[in-house]
């Protein structure tokens, strides 16, 4: 079954505030800038936007602020009072959607003490949260035994992937890049600032924007990264107007992770429009062209994906095409059995074994090819087709010449056959046209009795 077969969350907006700081750098006023008495005003906040100077001073200022008052920084945006008010709208939105940073773990804060902190003993740890992605067990289930992208797709070698105990993050080794959560078709990995939810309610926002990462120091959203951005995350902002993605400094190391989503950005704005990456500090443009979009406001990536796509966009989203090989396949029904969304499905009919292919439903996981036992018996490829579900390999179905209970398909049974003779075991039809139980009967019957040794512990 499915791992989104269950009912869906309700998408609840939390409650996000708005500090407005004016101080003396400000409008001539005579607010402080003093970390220990801004914490006193915030210590009542969860998700707050501050509305004042965006500078390194400031910064600096305004994270201590918020890491004395006990905050979640993944729950607090900054951004300068001369900026937009869509600016303001965009982070006051993405805040709303966030559910994953309460997620994200405790790391022991750096704060500078001062003299009045050691005199008057307010000596004491303090804790923020760790901005690097969080794995989310329930939309990941047990594909982790058949799916490693987020292991390939980290430069850093951050992430582990075992078939027994699942998906690890070395926090030491992870630069918080981002591609893990680009990359992971279920979004079970999520960047506890923005996770694919923030930029669903972005897309609520009418309006142009401008997404960058914290080099940044122009009016735009600020990620840790834009290499955490995929082709669901662009189109649901594009719902509210031209996006530019901005990366401002070439020289970083993570620019070489920007190659698939120039890719997705490319395949969007030849549909869309409205939709550019731009490299250096170059001031954004007006759009042209520009086609009109709704995106689902979800929280699960998977729900984010079928709101959003359609024949015209489907191979810009990830969805790809099934095809299978008829003499190779076994109808062994792995594929199926794994498949995270139901794109391939099972169906029995007219004493046939159907497997169906739905590429509405298809999120480019690969995960098929992953698990067939048979050499390329399932490809994918570009999906270039139309949506409607089709069947893509049938066979016999077999069932038990006693009670009539489901056996198999014709083609797996004579695997098994071909594979116990090969190790000398003799098989008829008789035998393997019977379910278990009928099984056993018959070996007693007609291949004599068996006789069980008794295990002997030395």
């Amino acid at each position: 079954m499915s791992m989104y077969a269950s009912e869906q969350r309700a998408f609840v907006k939390r409650r996000v505030d708005i500090f407005d700081h004016h101080c003396m750098h400000r409008h001539g006023t005579n607010e402080t800038c003093d970390p220990q008495e801004l914490s006193k005003r915030l210590s009542d906040k969860e998700a707050v936007v501050i509305v004042g100077i965006y500078d390194d001073d400031h910064l600096k200022v305004y994270r201590e602020a918020v890491a004395r008052a006990g905050l979640n920084q993944m729950l607090v945006e900054v951004i300068d009072y001369r900026w937009s008010k869509g600016t303001l709208e965009n982070a006051v939105a993405a805040l709303q959607a966030n559910w994953v940073a309460e997620l994200a773990p405790e790391i022991e804060g750096t704060i500078q003490y001062t003299r009045r902190d050691i005199i008057t003993g307010h000596v004491k740890v303090y804790t923020e949260r760790s901005n690097k992605p969080v794995f989310i067990a329930g939309a990941c289930g047990d594909l982790y035994r058949v799916c490693d992208t987020c292991q390939q797709s980290c430069p850093k070698g951050a992430i582990t992937v075992d078939k027994k105990t699942g998906v690890s993050i070395n926090e030491g080794a992870c630069d918080a890049c981002g591609l893990c959560a680009s990359s992971c078709p279920t979004g079970a990995l999520q960047m506890p600032k923005y996770p694919d939810s923030s930029f669903v309610a972005i897309g609520e926002v009418k309006g142009s924007k401008v997404i960058s990462c914290y080099k940044h120091r122009g009016e735009s959203i600020k990620v840790p990264c834009v290499a955490e951005l995929n082709a669901v995350d662009v189109l649901a902002m594009r719902a509210g107007g031209q996006v530019t993605v901005l990366c401002p400094d070439m020289s970083c190391p993570s620019f070489s992770n920007l190659k698939r989503l120039q890719g997705d950005i490319n395949n969007l704005e030849k549909i869309y429009g409205g939709i550019r990456l731009v490299t250096g500090e170059t001031e954004s443009t007006e759009a042209t062209n520009e086609v009109p979009i709704e995106a689902p406001l979800k929280y699960e990536r998977y729900e984010i994906f079928k709101g959003l796509v359609n024949e015209t966009n489907a191979g810009a989203l990830g969805t790809l095409d099934v095809s299978v090989n008829g003499e190779s396949c076994t109808l062994c029904e792995n594929c199926a059995k794994y498949c995270p969304t139901e794109a391939l499905t099972i169906e029995r009919e007219q004493e046939k074994t159907l497997l169906r292919f739905n590429p509405e439903h298809c999120i480019g996981c690969r995960v098929c090819t992953n698990v067939c036992p048979e050499n390329g018996a399932i490809t994918v490829d570009e999906f270039k087709g139309k949506f409607g579900v089709r069947t893509v390999a049938q066979d016999e179905i077999v069932k038990c010449r006693v009670c009539g209970a489901l056996v198999g398909n014709r083609k797996s049974l004579l695997k098994v056959k071909k594979t116990l003779e090969s190790k000398g075991i003799p098989v008829d039809d008789g035998w393997l046209e019977r379910c278990p139980q009928h099984r056993f009967t018959y070996t007693v019957t007609h291949m004599g009795s068996i006789t069980f040794k008794p295990r002997v512990n030395k």
